[in-house]
């Protein structure tokens, strides 16, 4: 699926900008100042919206699902689920492709979400040490209260680098697995036979491209959130 560029667009949005981005500017997200700097003067047009990495693109994340969701069961399985009246595949199957489309990058931000969560909790800490120290129940020298104070102030701008990053991650992960998703169920569609349509209605396979295949948006966005909850209530 190719992507539409008028040869009116900007150098920058004919270019991937975070493609060419450095570490520092990925971390800080500073490849979209440009947009944002123009956004701030004008109203941004098309042309000015750059272009989207080739991973993103609708119909390559649905070959690359589509060739995981194959190979997840094996023929003689597959023979099995056709001879069967539903012909329904196993939940595990898709569980299994979604699984292995994601990959290394739900562990690294989850990774990246653990450390959010060290530093949060540090500010707390180096205040009570703080106190301690300036009430004289545990003295300390004038280098080190420094630091406590400047590790109160740098620690939490860390720590929401690294979960803006957490986020980014899960997010593109999650739009990803729905752009996929959501070309397979429009392409089954298509193949469906006369019986099978007659059986659903257009309103109902609408209902499914749309709502429910951007629950794995809302999953990625908000999976690590689960396990920290009793902290959150906690705090």
């Amino acid at each position: 699926m190719a992507q539409v560029v008028d040869k009116n667009d900007s150098t920058y949005a004919r270019s991937i900008p975070e493609g060419r981005a450095n570490c520092c500017s990925i971390m800080l997200f500073s490849w979209l100042n440009p947009l944002l700097r123009k956004g701030s003067l004008q109203p941004l047009m098309q042309s000015d919206i750059p272009s989207y990495p080739q991973e993103d693109d609708a119909y390559e994340c649905y070959q690359r699902f589509e060739k995981l969701y194959q190979n997840a069961i094996t023929p003689e399985k597959l023979q099995e689920i056709k001879k069967k009246p539903d012909g329904k595949r196993p939940f595990g199957q898709i569980l299994s492709a979604t699984v292995k489309f994601v990959g290394f990058r739900f562990v690294y931000a989850t990774m990246l979400y653990l450390i959010f969560t060290f530093f949060s909790f540090s500010p707390p800490i180096l205040l009570n040490l703080l106190i301690a120290s300036l009430e004289g129940t545990a003295p300390r020298t004038n280098v080190e209260m420094w630091l406590i104070t400047f590790g109160m102030l740098v620690l939490p701008v860390i720590g929401t680098i690294f979960f803006s990053q957490h986020s980014a991650i899960m997010g593109r992960a999650g739009v990803q697995v729905r752009n996929a998703v959501s070309t397979k169920i429009y392409r089954k569609s298509l193949e469906m036979s006369s019986k099978a349509k007659s059986e659903s209605s257009t309103g109902k396979i609408v209902n499914i491209m749309s709502n429910d295949a951007e629950q794995p948006t809302r999953f990625f966005a908000f999976a690590n959130f689960i396990w920290r909850m009793r902290q959150f209530t906690a705090q």
